[in-house]
């Protein structure tokens, strides 16, 4: 689970989405740039009997993602459901005001973490012969209106097509928005017909 913590005291998106797996019994991975903010995840999640472990990872750095991605098979013995949940608000300013540097910050974030995370796992999920990916979207791309252009163009990543993130990898995902509810995920690959 990428983003895991939550930047201030309330729930947020990665903090409910670790928290509810692990009440039906699932070992949670909270990842997270900055650990601090998943430990309050951790203490909530083991107050209620749950398993977890927090492991730091910059989901914008491709080793630190295969890192993340090693380290959670190796004490988990595999890697069943990754959630690729980390993402960031974005600069502020519409398509004329972005600054352009802060505009690729905000796609590596939000975007190239989806793919880098998912290429890190999926090797194990095929090892295993079994998994599911799940991405996290945002409503902002999927009805804009937001002020800022970054946000709802970065937070769309999964909300259009998740078959497209699976081409060539014969995994099956699920793209969560308020539209569409990703869990329980399915299970690839797809029963024989």
């Amino acid at each position: 689970m990428t983003g895991a913590g939550s930047r201030g005291d309330g729930i947020g998106n990665g903090r409910a989405a670790a928290v509810l797996p692990a009440r039906r019994g699932a070992r949670v991975a909270l990842v997270d740039s900055v650990p601090d903010h998943a430990r309050p995840t951790r203490s909530m999640i083991e107050a209620e009997g749950g398993t977890c472990r927090v492991i730091e990872a910059d989901v914008t750095d491709p080793r630190s993602c295969a890192a993340a991605a090693e380290h959670v098979a190796g004490v988990r013995g595999g890697v069943d459901v990754p959630v690729n949940n980390g993402g960031a608000g974005g600069p502020a300013g519409d398509v004329v005001e972005v600054d352009p540097r802060a505009w690729e910050e905000c796609h590596s974030v939000n975007v190239t973490s989806v793919m880098l995370m998912s290429k890190h796992c999926v090797p194990y999920m095929r090892r295993a012969g079994a998994g599911s990916i799940v991405h996290v979207s945002s409503v902002a791309g999927l009805i804009g209106g937001h002020p800022d252009i970054s946000c709802p163009v970065t937070k769309a990543r999964s909300s259009s097509s998740p078959a497209a993130w699976r081409r060539g990898t014969d995994a099956r995902e699920s793209g969560s928005t308020p539209s569409r509810r990703a869990w329980p995920a399915p299970r690839w690959p797809p029963p024989s017909r």
